[in-house]
């Protein structure tokens, strides 16, 4: 990946800085080599930095907020509308609603 694709890609910018997480494939010593070797700029990146994708978050806030609800629900569609509560304030719309079922 990183030769027939980002190495093009990079070396077609005037300048660059490359962003990468800390997942072990990323931190490898080959691919760090590689970085180093093609004289690539890293932006530093903190060891333990938190979750930056907004759908992690908000599905573990769904979680935890599912897990406050003291009765289980009787029917899946019942757990739908419940967890539509707890994403949607009550004057969302019924079309974006449905929207975001749809997906």
């Amino acid at each position: 990946m990183l030769e027939p694709v980002v190495l093009p890609y990079l070396q077609g910018l005037a300048t660059t800085i490359f962003q990468q997480d800390n997942a072990r494939s990323h931190v490898a010593r080959i691919v760090q080599r590689f970085f180093v070797n093609h004289q690539i700029e890293l932006l530093p990146w903190p060891t333990r930095s938190p979750d930056l994708s907004p759908i992690g978050n908000m599905w573990s806030m769904v979680a935890q907020r599912l897990t406050q609800i003291p009765s289980p629900a009787a029917t899946p569609d019942r757990l739908w509308q419940r967890l539509l509560g707890l994403l949607y304030p009550k004057n969302t719309s019924k079309v974006s609603l449905n929207q975001c079922r749809g997906v």
